[in-house]
């Protein structure tokens, strides 16, 4: 599956917190933007 991620900001991706095959729990971040 694909799915767009959409930020609430502009910024770069600095740090990938799940991969593909993670099981990710609502709330918890994929990813953290530097702005």
């Amino acid at each position: 599956a694909k799915h767009d991620v959409k930020a609430p900001c502009a910024g770069r991706v600095s740090a990938v917190h799940a991969v593909i095959g993670n099981e990710v729990s609502a709330g918890k971040p994929i990813l953290s933007i530097e702005v």
